[in-house]
């Protein structure tokens, strides 16, 4: 079983939730907060992975994944999702984090955050083959 810890960044309850219960059956910790500001209170203990909603009303995507970076390392692998597909200027990027369009399916983020810890455990980025 993993004992990995998760943060989940999402303002919809009902995303967390579909996100948070497969987590928890293949035996992750996993912590949730609804906002930005949350989630940089949440990441005061150790975090393993976060997966981020890039659409939050308390602060742009890109600037509360940028405050996230910083206040746990680059070594903390990310997995965005939005519902809205990156810009052709935003998608590299986006993609050598690991990224999902919303709505996604379960076993395929499941694969995505599997992914994201293995590669961070060897010092790997993700890339957009990976996905």
């Amino acid at each position: 079983m993993a004992h990995e810890t998760i943060l989940v960044v999402d303002d919809e309850p009902a995303i967390v939730q579909v996100i948070r219960d497969p987590l928890l059956r293949e035996g992750f910790q996993v912590r949730a907060a609804g906002s930005a500001q949350a989630a940089l209170e949440a990441t005061h203990d150790p975090l393993d992975l976060i997966i981020l909603d890039l659409d939050l009303p308390d602060m742009e995507g890109l600037a509360s994944l940028a405050r996230l970076d910083s206040w746990v390392g680059a070594g903390v692998p990310i997995v965005l999702l939005s519902a809205e597909p990156p810009s052709p200027a935003q998608k590299a990027h986006h993609m050598s984090l690991g990224y999902l369009q919303k709505p996604f399916s379960v076993p395929v983020l499941l694969q995505q955050v599997r992914s994201a810890l293995s590669q961070a455990e060897t010092g790997c980025c993700l890339t957009e083959g990976t996905m």
